[in-house]
């Protein structure tokens, strides 16, 4: 096997490390082997001052995109990215699991009309939200958005292991959804 070096004059370039969705910053001038460099990558790799991720893709459909991240071991978000014209939720929960007792939203971007039903008084409200506004709905209260420009939202949640049980407590009332 041909053993090749490097030679790597680097100024706070940034690049790929051994984490696919990482990337990191090295600086200096490195002459290394093949072997040398992809160790030195990974120990700095461990060192590196913040933790970069690419937020994978939970799921995309005609209202728009939704990513799932956790921050810590008792959190778990998801970005939703909806359209204008498009409504989401459209259900309520029943209020077994801790993420939807209440269920938390907080608006970034956009203008959507929010529309809540309580399903044990039949009371009705509209509302217009708009970005920097946090919402907490709790159980047995149908909530649906419906966008009214291109919105961005984050719904916060407890944990990923609790809302794995998201469907069993989830009462959609347009079931496509």
């Amino acid at each position: 096997m041909v053993e090749h070096w490097f030679v790597v004059p680097v100024t706070r370039v940034r690049f790929p490390l051994v984490a696919p969705q990482r990337t990191s910053v090295l600086t200096g001038v490195f002459c290394l082997t093949n072997k040398l460099f992809s160790v030195l990558i990974e120990w700095y790799n461990l060192l590196m001052l913040a933790e970069i991720e690419k937020v994978p893709l939970w799921k995309e459909d005609e209202r728009g995109k939704a990513y799932q991240f956790s921050t810590r071991e008792s959190s778990f978000y998801i970005a939703l990215y909806r359209r204008k014209g498009t409504t989401s939720g459209d259900h309520y929960h029943k209020g077994t699991i801790k993420s939807k007792s209440p269920e938390i939203f907080y608006f970034i971007d956009g203008k959507a009309e929010l529309h809540l039903k309580d399903q044990k008084s039949g009371l009705e409200e509209r509302h217009i939200i708009e970005p920097g506004t946090k919402i907490q709905i709790p159980p047995n209260i149908y909530h649906s958005f419906r966008a009214l420009t291109d919105i961005i939202l984050i719904e916060f949640n407890v944990s990923k292991s609790d809302f794995e049980n998201y469907e069993a407590d989830t009462i959609k009332l347009n079931p496509h959804q």
